[in-house]
């Protein structure tokens, strides 16, 4: 039977058709429970019938299709799985689709619909198969329903509803497909904007306008630091996050969004759930409106922008301090061509940016420095990426300029070299000031002559050529003389002028090589190189101190000066610098002590005198301060009695390597000097001590203790004497005898005699040493205050051979006798001394012949011998020649 032409649905006795069931798919129901629903309903009223559905698909070239969903009883549970070639003989509901419109077929296992169909089909006793073309939404045919009969199918009337029914399910299936094909498009849509959002890593917002609610995407929540539960709030929460500045800007380009100003987009900033600001990228447009034609929902994206921002402000920052840094800045290609200078450069260089751009930087050179210059610096910059340097350049108008230049090489990712970027400052100025600072450090201020930093170098140059050249170089110091009186007389600023023109008449009378340097004051230091002869160098000071002496007109007046000269040769003065110029120095204060006006040559071996003398004082000093000096005494006896009348002390040093060194041998070296006073002061406080201390054994001996003259003379002698007696108050009155020489008398004899008077007060008597040796007058012994005449020990060791020398003592104890002095003989080594001496009537002796000097505790056991042995004399009894 053809189908009928009527395609509307009308009742019938299937009933209304259910268009209810399509809501499932809008609920979230699927497809395949559609088509069930309405496969039932086909057959509800059609017993032993069932139905199919077939749906059509492209695939290569032609088309294919396959079952799907069926119900009812049918030769198999579930419809094939295989697709088939859409084409004729393959059944009614594929021939539906190839004519796009209804089909009725007769018994399956005879009809040509069926002829190619599978055998299941053909031999499944099928009575007739209807079938109906399903269509999508763009009205293309897609698949189709087919309803088939197990018995003959319906004839009449009732064939015409069924059609009808068959024609509104397979309508209600096409709206499903459609309907399901849209829901599934939409879930890909999604799923495609979910995976691009996510790659893309922005938050996605959705607003209700209506119900006020905003909801975010998980990454929106993540982007914020806000825990999943704040995906859904009103949208007043989200305005708050945004910052307060900010805040009137977004709300405007969102009121201006929903008056109809098409999408808005802002860039803003929004608090991080940590309390930290997130700069944001907020998009957003209407998508949706309501009845009325208002906004009824917005959807943005927000992305975070922070490190773009950053990286922004970076750029401008970098862009500022290009334009306003206080360095010149030029970036080139890798050949040295300008790409772009700032505006400091343009400042320093003089060019306009347009003059340079292109230009390879090497037209900015100003010839100070040579290639090789150049080629270290490229090298250097293309090892290490970076040269640090000074440099002198040339500005548009010709004049140079120094700069200090850092010059980096930029690399891309493969560590090619794409740019080089130098930043350089100008600074002349500086290099001005640094010379004139060197000028300064190097240059009196006044004269403009080297100073003493600046002289040191020049003398260690000229050292150095005189050795290489084997030639002299004289080192002279000079000082002016009688400067000072006319540098009071007249203003300073005239000493200065006087300064300034005997700096030029000394430059006047030096050569080229050689050197004036002011030391300061009114003292200069030459140094004359190349010199072959040390009469060469006499002959350039007398031309020199000839030049100086010559008048000086200064303000109408004539001023003359002179000066004084000392020198020194090298390598005849093989000292180092220092002490060359220190020896000229000292030679130059010989000169002024010779008058002034002249020069004196320093005396290398005289220096080497004094310096050797220098140093054994100093050895001596040590030795004192070290302990290593003594007092030894010798006994003195009176010859007639046997008995000890005192002793001397002598001093000894006990030195660590030498062994015992007799006063002979060391104190020659403190004559006259400030320490022969410390030396004798420490010898009477010994002696005093030691007294003291045989005091406690029960001897009480006078002792006697050498002073030299200028010890006698200082002007401390008295009171610190004074201060040694009162320190050892046990001792008695007289125990202290100091044994002067004849010469001390020699200066100014009434200020010697107040001296001796002065210590008689003090209960010190006093001995005149080595009598007979010197020059002592009669008046000087009648004058002086002193109680006893020591004969010296050379006459006395001689006299038994030297009738000369035996006639000296005499006549000396002869004349102690005239003036009632005590009279003692040293140097009594035997018994002939004795007898002699005793003879001529001196009986106070002193010598080896007595005893030897000795430490203190020797003498103390000496002492105790003579008294164990109780014998009246130390010295054998005489005997016959």
């Amino acid at each position: 039977m053809p189908p009928p032409e009527i395609l509307t649905p009308t009742a019938g006795p299937f009933g209304p058709p259910s268009f209810d069931t399509l809501a499932q798919l809008g609920q979230g129901g699927s497809l395949e429970a559609v088509l069930d629903t309405l496969g039932e309903c086909l057959i509800r009223t059609l017993p032993g019938s069932a139905w199919v559905v077939l749906l059509a698909h492209p695939e290569g070239a032609g088309m294919h299709f396959h079952y799907v969903r069926q119900g009812g009883p049918l030769p198999f549970q579930r419809p094939p799985e295989e697709a088939f070639p859409l084409a004729p003989g393959l059944g009614s509901l594929a021939q539906a689709v190839l004519e796009q419109g209804p089909v009725s077929s007769g018994p399956l296992a005879t009809d040509p619909h069926w002829r190619h169909a599978p055998d299941i089909w053909r031999h499944s006793g099928l009575q007739a198969a209807w079938a109906y073309p399903l269509r999508d939404g763009n009205n293309r045919c897609t698949g189709a329903l087919g309803l088939l009969f197990h018995a003959p199918p319906p004839h009449g009337a009732e064939a015409q509803a069924t059609w009808q029914h068959l024609e509104c399910m397979a309508r209600l299936a096409s709206l499903g497909l459609t309907l399901h094909q849209q829901h599934t498009a939409l879930h890909d849509s999604r799923q495609e904007l979910a995976h691009v959002l996510s790659a893309i890593g922005e938050g996605v917002w959705d607003w209700n306008v209506h119900t006020n609610q905003v909801t975010h995407n998980l990454r929106w929540c993540a982007m914020m630091g806000l825990p999943p539960d704040y995906l859904h709030h009103p949208l007043e929460e989200f305005l708050a996050l945004v910052h307060p500045e900010d805040l009137p800007r977004v709300e405007l380009a969102i009121q201006s969004c929903l008056a109809g100003a098409g999408p808005y987009q802002s860039e803003h900033r929004m608090r991080h759930a940590r309390g930290h600001y997130v700069w944001v990228r907020d998009r957003g447009n209407v998508v949706e409106h309501d009845q009325e034609g208002k906004p009824a929902r917005l959807i943005g994206s927000i992305a975070d922008i922070s490190t773009e921002m950053e990286a922004e402000q970076h750029l401008r920052l970098t862009a500022s301090v290009f334009q306003h840094a206080h360095e010149g800045i030029v970036i080139t290609d890798p050949a040295a061509c300008i790409i772009e200078v700032n505006d400091t450069f343009c400042a320093i260089t003089g060019y306009a940016r347009e003059e340079v751009l292109g230009r390879n930087t090497r037209f900015l050179r100003s010839g100070h420095q040579d290639r090789s210059f150049y080629g270290q610096m490229w090298a250097e910059l293309l090892e290490k990426g970076v040269w640090h340097g000074e440099m002198w350049n040339r500005k548009k108008n010709g004049e140079l300029y120094a700069q200090l230049s850092n010059i980096s090489a930029v690399r891309n990712e493969h560590g090619k070299i794409i740019q080089f970027v130098g930043l350089f400052s100008d600074i002349t100025a500086l290099k001005e000031s640094q010379r004139h600072l060197e000028h300064l450090a190097y240059h009196d201020a006044l004269t403009q002559l080297p100073n003493r930093s600046l002289l040191a170098d020049r003398m260690r140059m000229a050292l150095l050529q005189a050795e290489r050249n084997h030639t002299l170089t004289a080192v002279a110091y000079l000082d002016l003389d009688n400067f000072k009186p006319v540098n009071d007389q007249y203003t300073h600023a005239t000493g200065d002028r006087l300064l300034v023109e005997v700096a030029r008449r000394l430059l006047q009378t030096t050569r080229a090589g050689d050197t004036v340097a002011r030391m300061g004051g009114d003292e200069f230091a030459l140094i004359y190189n190349g010199l072959q002869t040390p009469d060469e160098c006499e002959q350039v000071v007398h031309r020199l101190l000839a030049r100086l002496a010559e008048p000086i007109l200064l303000d109408g007046q004539a001023l003359q000066l002179t000066a004084s000269i000392g020198m020194t040769l090298y390598p005849l003065d093989g000292s180092d610098p220092d002490t060359l110029l220190r020896h000229a120095d000292q030679a130059m204060y010989m000169a002024k002590q010779a008058g002034g006006n002249c020069f004196h040559m320093f005396d290398p071996e005289r220096d080497r005198r004094l310096r050797a003398h220098r140093e054994a004082l100093e050895r001596v000093d040590a030795a004192l301060h070290d302990g290593e000096l003594e007092l030894h005494y010798q006994p003195k006896v009176d010859a007639r009695s046997n008995a000890v009348i005192g002793v001397e002390a002598l001093i000894r040093w006990r030195h660590p390597h030498l062994g015992l060194l007799r006063p002979a041998e060391f104190l020659p070296i403190a004559l006259d000097t400030e320490f022969e006073a410390q030396l004798g002061d420490w010898a009477l406080a010994t002696a005093l001590h030691d007294m003291e201390t045989l005091l406690g054994h029960g001897y009480v001996l006078p002792v006697s203790v050498n002073i030299t003259p200028h010890h006698l003379t200082h002007p401390d002698f008295i009171p610190s004497l004074s201060a040694l007696l009162a320190a050892h108050p046990r001792l008695p009155a007289g125990v202290l005898e100091l044994e002067i020489l004849e010469s001390t008398a020699m200066g100014d004899i009434d200020a010697v005699a107040e001296i001796i008077a002065a210590c008689h007060r003090l209960g010190v008597s006093f001995a005149l040493d080595d009598f007979g040796t010197g020059y002592a007058s009669l008046t000087w012994l009648r004058r002086l205050p002193v109680q006893t005449i020591k004969i010296d020990q050379s006459f006395v060791r001689n006299m038994l051979e030297d009738s000369e020398d035996l006639a000296i003592v005499q006549g000396v104890i002869s004349l102690a006798a005239a003036f009632r002095r005590q009279v003692i003989a040293e140097g009594v080594e035997s018994t002939d001394h004795r007898q002699i001496l005793t003879a001529l009537g001196c009986h106070l002796l002193q010598g080896y012949g007595v005893a030897r000097p000795m430490p203190l505790t020797q003498l103390r056991v000496w002492l105790q011998a003579r008294q164990q042995s109780d014998t009246r004399s130390a010295l054998p009894a005489p005997t016959a020649k």
